[in-house]
Parts: structure tokens; C-alpha cells; sequence
């Protein structure tokens, strides 16, 4: 059951962009006038050609309307369910398929509203299963396909930073020598007593949440170390906003840009890879492509 759990509940990259929901709404309109027109299925046939290009039309506006309602709406009004962190295929599918059948109960609420089919429960439900039976092998393929070609995408993507990063290493690495010409004391107090952690800049690794803690690592004298301290994540990021080598690469970590060596994985779990050391730091899937952007100005 394993590999049918990998499958079915993959991580699946999730596009907020108005550019590609308008890109699928389009192409859905498109797709639809071709089926029809090709086609001819659900009595279209039996149309003259003006009354044709009427229901074409028609159901190009309802395809936007109602696509734009999906696509657009429904994220901003149910934002936890459109978590990209936590989009799978099958969340991918099953949206699809949503917005399918909306689409396809505007064409029947269209034609029934306009004389074109007869109110008759049976004959709708009928039209709309055998709507949505054709519409599932080609979201099914779209959703396999899609998401093999957003694997190698992204893995281009990797390979293209992690050739800067290498780039980059001899300056960082000549400041990471020496400490002095990039000389930034930091020190994070807690929230309650007196408590403090000091570090230069360079030598600061990441800063991670731990429950109503913070862990910070960081190298002292090539001696790799950790310190916990009470404090949010959320004040010492304030505390650290004016540092651009500081970046969030998770809702639970911040890390230094100076020991990153690499970005490793793809669209289904990233992490940074550290030199001088062997830990590893998750990158979240909303982040990815603001961490990419950011790495390439730090």
C-alpha cells in the first residue's frame, strides 16, 4: 500500500499565478468549442450554425465566469485548503474534476434555461456524468504529465542555482576566512531574563523554532554549536530583517546564505545542503521559488 500512498498522495506543486489560472481557463474554453465543434456531442449536432456559435459563445462566457470563480475566488476565500506546502495529485485531480463539474451544471443550467434540453433529472444527470467520464482522462493525464514535467523543470531549475552557488563559494568562502571584513556582532536576547547568544554573522549557520524556543547554530573557533534560547522565530526575524544574508527558508527556520551549499531534492521536498556540515534544512514548497530569488542577490 505503500507505493499507492506515494502516488496518490505526492506532493503535487501548486501554481498560484494569475497568468497560469488564466492559461487554464483559456485553455479549457478552447478545449471545449474544439470537443463541440469536432464532436458534436448532447444533440449539438441537431443545431443550425447560427444557433451553433450562440451555445459556443455561451459556453466560452460560462467557461471564464465560472473558471474565474474557481480559480480565482475560492483560494482567497478557503486559503488553508490551498496550501502549497500541502497540495498533493490527488488535491490536484479532485480540483479539476470540481471545476469540470461546475462548468458542466453552467452549460445544463444554460441550455435547459434556454429551451436547448428539457428539464428532465434523469437526462441532466445523465449529461453530466458522461460529461465529467469525459472529462477524467484528460485531467488524469494532465495531472501525471504535468507533474513529470514540473519534476524536471525544477530539477533544471536546481542544477541551474547550484552551478551560481558553486560560482559565488570562492567569495563567500574568502569571507567566511576572514571573519573581520564582514565583522556584524549579533546578539539575541530573550524574552524573559537576561539570557543572551552572540555570533558573528559569518558564523551563524540557521536559526530554527522549537516550540516557544529558538535553537540557534552556529560555528565558533570551526566548532559547530547549538544554543537554545525563549524567544519566537518571528521577533528575531524582525530583530535580523536589515541582514539580506538572513532568509526564510521555512515557517520553522532561518538560515545564512554564506554556508549554503546547495539546494537538493525537488517539487516534492527540497532542502539546503550546508558545507562544513552534515545537516540538512527543509526549504517549504511556498517558499522555493522567493528562496531561489534570494540566493541569487545575497
Amino acid at each position: 500500500m505503500d507505493w499507492f500512498n506515494s502516488i496518490l498522495f505526492a506532493p503535487y506543486l501548486l501554481k498560484n499565478s494569475a497568468a497560469f489560472k488564466l492559461k487554464i481557463i483559456g485553455a479549457s474554453a478552447l478545449f471545449i468549442v474544439l470537443f463541440h465543434s469536432t464532436f458534436q456531442p448532447f444533440q449539438f449536432r441537431l443545431y443550425s450554425f447560427n444557433i451553433k456559435m450562440e451555445v459556443l459563445i455561451a459556453y466560452t462566457i460560462i467557461t471564464f465566469a465560472l473558471g474565474s470563480f474557481n480559480l480565482f475566488l475560492i483560494p482567497n476565500i478557503f486559503p488553508k485548503l490551498f496550501n502549497e506546502d500541502y497540495w498533493t495529485k490527488t488535491k490536484e485531480w479532485l480540483w479539476l474534476i470540481w471545476n469540470l463539474f461546475s462548468v458542466g451544471i453552467g452549460f445544463f443550467i444554460f441550455k435547459v434555461s434556454f429551451g436547448f434540453y428539457p428539464l428532465i433529472i434523469d437526462r441532466v444527470v445523465t449529461g453530466i456524468l458522461a460529461t465529467l467520464a469525459l472529462g477524467t482522462i484528460p485531467i488524469t493525464l494532465y495531472v501525471v504529465l504535468g507533474h513529470a514535467y514540473i519534476l524536471k523543470q525544477e530539477l533544471e531549475n536546481l542544477k541551474e542555482i547550484n552551478a551560481q552557488l558553486i560560482l559565488l563559494q570562492p567569495q563567500k568562502s574568502k569571507g567566511l576566512q576572514n571573519v573581520e571584513s564582514h565583522s556584524h556582532l549579533i546578539t539575541l536576547k530573550a524574552q524573559r531574563g537576561e539570557f543572551s547568544i552572540s555570533f558573528q554573522l559569518n558564523e551563524l549557520l540557521f536559526i530554527e523554532s522549537v516550540g516557544n524556543y529558538i535553537s540557534v547554530t552556529f560555528f565558533q573557533n570551526n566548532i559547530l554549536k547549538i544554543e537554545k534560547m525563549r524567544t519566537t522565530l518571528t521577533s528575531v526575524q524582525k530583530e535580523l530583517s536589515s541582514y539580506k544574508e538572513i532568509i526564510q527558508t521555512h515557517r520553522a527556520f532561518l538560515v545564512n546564505t554564506h554556508h549554503i551549499k546547495s539546494i537538493e531534492g525537488n517539487s516534492t521536498a527540497y532542502k539546503l545542503a550546508f558545507h562544513q556540515s552534515e545537516i540538512f534544512v527543509p526549504i517549504s514548497r511556498s517558499k522555493i521559488r522567493e528562496v531561489r530569488n534570494l540566493l541569487q542577490l545575497a
